[in-house]
């Protein structure tokens, strides 16, 4: 009787490991998903994506009506609002991080324009929260490159103009001699 109580609980363990691993699974697989559409999206509407750079920092999902159409009466859908991060290289050299809101369908699995629903609260909350972490910002790294290459721009090509400029040639001291002989 001792034996099978024991045999019971390792039982119910790994049963309760097992429903958690499949309720996880099922999380994954949504999130997949999302990050699946916002890479296309992204691949799409950009030249400059940096492909897999896509990062879901947070989210809020709200109850909100649908804009309606013409043809179409207002639906009642689940929307998801996220503040995504990924990265965009410019020229091969100069690297960019953006933060933008993305919004997702959860009803019908698809992103959505914000223009498609009327916002709730919870939305409205989420965008003022995020709206000024939005936008692009051009890393440290690229930073430095930029301001290296701008200070070599500058300084170094009139140095090397004034070093490797040739005056003993004889048609540029004709030139300065003629030049002195004017009287102005």
């Amino acid at each position: 009787m001792k034996e099978l109580g024991s045999y019971l609980r390792y039982g119910i363990a790994v049963l309760t490991c097992l429903l958690l691993l499949s309720v996880g699974g099922v999380a994954f697989a949504g999130e997949h998903t999302v990050e699946a559409a916002l890479e296309a999206s992204l691949s799409e509407e950009m030249n400059n994506y940096a492909s897999g750079s896509v990062q879901m920092i947070e989210q809020q999902s709200a109850e909100v009506q649908t804009v309606p159409s013409s043809e179409e009466e207002a639906t009642t859908i689940e929307v998801v609002a996220i503040l995504i991060e990924f990265n965009e290289i410019r020229s091969n050299l100069f690297l960019f991080e953006n933060k933008e809101i993305y919004y997702w369908d959860q009803t019908n699995s698809t992103l959505i324009e914000r223009s498609d629903f009327e916002p709730s609260e919870e939305i409205i909350s989420f965008q003022e929260a995020y709206s000024g972490v939005t936008g692009t910002e051009l890393q440290a790294g690229s930073f430095a490159l930029f301001m290296v290459l701008l200070l070599g721009s500058t300084i170094v090509i009139p140095v090397l103009v004034i070093l490797l400029h040739n005056s003993s040639h004889p048609k540029g001291q004709q030139f300065f001699r003629e030049a002195e002989k004017i009287n102005f």
